[in-house]
């Protein structure tokens, strides 16, 4: 999910907002164009899979690198907002341990960072900006949907 908008180009779509419901093995293809000529026509679009996988120890999601001729931009910044889950016991980007925030408010206006919405059964992780060539793997040790 992007920023409501009126028209195309309004506002900018990082971060982009990835709703997840894991369910065993999932995955989704972004198309992103420029979306003002008919370049696509040609053939100038690019594709970003993304796959989550519901694992005995958690989940996991991955960010595919972005294939294809159009070039949006060098880095793009995510999101995920994965949906009624236990709360993970912590949260990797790659190697990386991903620091937890106790509200939203806290994770507001941090680059990079998680939190769990007990109420709402939500995890909430705000990825720094990721090479569109290279993408990334985000992994919820401990966590699993709600049965």
């Amino acid at each position: 999910m992007g920023p409501v908008m009126n028209y195309v180009g309004e506002k900018p779509t990082d971060p982009l907002t990835l709703d997840i419901y894991p369910s065993g093995t999932s995955s989704f293809t972004l198309y992103d164009d420029d979306g003002t000529s008919c370049d696509y026509e040609q053939g100038i679009f690019a594709l970003t899979t993304f796959v989550c996988v519901e694992a005995e120890d958690g989940i996991m999601v991955d960010i595919g690198p972005t294939r294809g001729k159009y070039k949006s931009g060098l880095n793009k910044s995510y999101v995920l907002k994965v949906n009624n889950v236990v709360s993970p016991d912590e949260v990797r980007m790659g190697v990386k341990i991903i620091k937890r925030y106790a509200s939203q408010g806290e994770l507001e206006d941090k680059t990079i960072g998680w939190r769990y919405d007990a109420s709402k059964r939500v995890v909430l992780v705000k990825l720094s900006p990721i090479a569109a060539e290279r993408g990334e793997r985000v992994y919820l040790k401990g966590a699993r949907p709600v049965e």
